[in-house]
């Protein structure tokens, strides 16, 4: 009776133990898919940033790099 009550004991410390490693698994699996969300985020802004820039670029064509050196005559 001891001896399947200590065998008991050790299942549930392994079991503990598994239960433990997979979490921090998952844990790592998260901050991983964390991260790669907000890079997408952030490129996702990015292109609208850029989209806006272009906007902005066509409505006031002296904010154009190639036109930053004219000036009026």
């Amino acid at each position: 009776m001891e001896q399947s009550k200590q065998e008991a004991e050790a299942d549930d410390n392994i079991s503990t133990e598994a239960a433990r490693e997979s979490a921090a698994g998952l844990d790592e699996d998260i901050a991983k898919a964390e991260k790669e969300i907000r890079l997408l985020q952030l490129r996702k802004e990015a292109a609208q940033l850029k989209r806006e820039i272009g906007d902005l670029q066509r409505e006031c064509p002296s904010t154009r790099p190639m036109n930053r050196d004219w000036r009026a005559v």
